[in-house]
């Protein structure tokens, strides 16, 4: 529900501002190949996406960057995310 919110206040912004274009960049924890990473950090990404366009949000507007499995952050699941960038 916290992380539903949080794309609709983006969804809010976007609609608010036709001007607004943002980048949603899906990552994954290390663990698992690099192939199978890259699909799922896609995937993570395109949720995001996916409800952005539900609420209104213009797809043109919104680039898509799949991270694959990354290691920066700590503890591993904070790795499993999905962020918003603006352009």
């Amino acid at each position: 529900e916290e992380e539903l919110d949080k794309v609709k206040a983006v969804a809010r912004v976007m609609k608010d501002n036709s001007d607004v274009k943002i980048m949603v960049v899906g990552f994954a924890d290390y663990t698992g190949s690099d192939a199978y990473n890259m699909k799922l950090s896609e995937k993570r990404a395109n949720t995001v996406v996916n409800e952005l366009v539900k609420m209104g949000v213009n797809r043109d507007d919104i680039e898509v960057v799949a991270a694959g499995g990354v290691a920066t952050l700590s503890p591993i699941n904070y790795n499993r995310r999905a962020t918003v960038e603006i352009k």
